[in-house]
């Protein structure tokens, strides 16, 4: 499966989960992260992971520009989820953040989105993301990857009754 990695950073902390999920990702599938001002148009591309920051309540205005630079319908039908990095807030401060405003947008351009936005947060105004919030972030990606890959068991050619012989990996071999 293909994967594009999409985001717009500005303090580098979009950039540092951006680049946590695409690796994760990168064992099983064929991962590219870009940053927004560079992506071009998502040609065969099975999933597009778009990810942004939300500063002073303000929307990513590079991120929510770049699907109307893209050709008309090059969204379409293309399977997406969007996520956000924003600040803890109180609940009752919390509203449509980023991440909701992004993914309205590459829906208006035909975009389906498979999950619902999702938020990873900061705990403090000028702080670094913290690697609870990387592995929450590691755990969704590959929860959607997981999602829409077909799934096929492994197929086996063994007859009923024999026995199976399982090679050594070459650091074995010498043991």
């Amino acid at each position: 499966m293909q994967v594009w990695v999409v985001y717009e950073s500005k303090l580098g902390n979009t950039f540092k989960l951006a680049r946590a999920m695409a690796e994760a990702l990168a064992g099983k599938h064929l991962v590219r992260l870009i940053p927004v001002e560079e992506a071009e148009t998502p040609y065969a591309v099975d999933l597009l992971i778009v990810g942004c920051p939300q500063h002073r309540h303000l929307p990513p205005e590079v991120t929510l520009a770049w699907p109307f630079k893209l050709p008309p319908g090059a969204l379409r039908g293309m399977k997406m989820a969007v996520f956000d990095i924003r600040y803890k807030r109180r609940p009752f401060w919390q509203r449509d953040g980023a991440a909701q405003m992004v993914a309205k947008r590459l829906k208006s351009m035909g975009g389906i989105l498979i999950v619902k936005p999702k938020s990873f947060y900061l705990e403090f105004r000028g702080q670094p993301i913290t690697e609870n919030e990387i592995i929450k972030g590691v755990a969704w990606v590959q929860e959607i990857a997981d999602k829409i890959t077909p799934h096929t068991p492994p197929v086996t050619n063994i007859a009923p009754g024999k026995k199976v012989v399982v090679t050594p990996h070459r650091s074995e071999w010498n043991n």
